[in-house]
């Protein structure tokens, strides 16, 4: 399925025509508003095939050409990351993606003619609080079926523990039900990204009596040959990813869409932790 006009209009009107890795305006204006044109690029943040920069990664393809998978870039940056793919994983491009419009929501606020608006949500009322939040995010004008499809997909396996399983499905849920509010989908990412932490401390624990701060047990666990350094590197960024939102540092809430990629990114993650093969990548 094609971008839609809608997916591109939010993309651009969030990051204010600008490049979101060197900030550069991606319109040109040379000589007249007839010559005026675009030149920025709607960037895949997981490829759109499986065989493009970070096309492996488990994203359902019914979601790859959606906003929350795009990220604005002038052509210099788009082909500087997809060439350094190694450099650029998804959970980095996420992170410049959400760093970048939240600076442009802060140098451009909205108005703020109403309270919805203000908070950029539904508030919560006796009325609507068992009906489906406003869509005006991703994904939109969809069932209750295709909603709660993609969410439901990742699966832990059985070598791993039962209260990293446990509280992994607390993470699900809590994206599930941003159907009726939708902050919860940050809520579910926030929680997500503790539970990876807690799963690599678990399984420090079944190698090590003692495990040390999250830098070390990620160097511990490569030592003992239960992670790759690739692997290292991803989970370095989700504890930057995990350590911004502790303090709320950029972009406040995430889209569902972004939801859904970060459970299975998380899901392939700890099961890969558990399943004591390691898959240099």
């Amino acid at each position: 399925m094609a971008i839609l006009d809608r997916d591109i209009k939010l993309l651009w009107g969030r990051a204010a025509g600008r490049c979101s890795h060197c900030k550069v305006p991606v319109t040109e204006n040379k000589h007249s508003v007839t010559d005026a044109f675009p030149f920025g690029e709607n960037a895949h943040i997981i490829a759109e095939r499986p065989g493009g920069p970070r096309g492996g990664e488990g994203l359902p393809d019914g979601l790859r050409n959606s906003y929350f998978n795009l990220i604005l870039l002038c052509p210099n940056c788009h082909t500087k990351i997809d060439k350094a793919p190694e450099d650029f994983p998804p959970e980095r491009l996420r992170q410049i993606k959400s760093d970048h419009e939240a600076e442009m929501a802060r140098l451009y606020p909205r108005d703020k003619d109403s309270y919805d608006q203000f908070l950029e949500f539904s508030s919560v009322t006796e009325e609507n609080w068992l009906s489906p939040d406003r869509k005006s995010y991703m994904p939109l004008g969809v069932t209750q079926e295709q909603w709660i499809g993609p969410f439901l997909g990742p699966r832990l396996g059985t070598s791993v523990p039962r209260n990293v399983i446990r509280t992994f499905e607390v993470a699900r849920a809590c994206m599930i039900y941003s159907w009726f509010f939708y902050p919860l989908a940050t809520v579910g990412l926030e929680q997500l990204l503790r539970v990876g932490k807690f799963a690599v401390r678990e399984r420090c624990r079944q190698l090590q009596p003692d495990p040390a701060d999250f830098a070390l047990e990620l160097k511990s666990l490569v030592a003992a040959t239960a992670m790759s350094q690739a692997d290292e590197s991803r989970w370095a960024a989700l504890d930057s990813l995990s350590s911004d939102r502790t303090f709320l540092a950029g972009r406040t809430l995430f889209d569902p869409g972004q939801a859904i990629d970060m459970l299975h990114t998380i899901a392939e993650l700890i099961n890969r932790l558990f399943s004591g093969q390691v898959t240099p990548r």
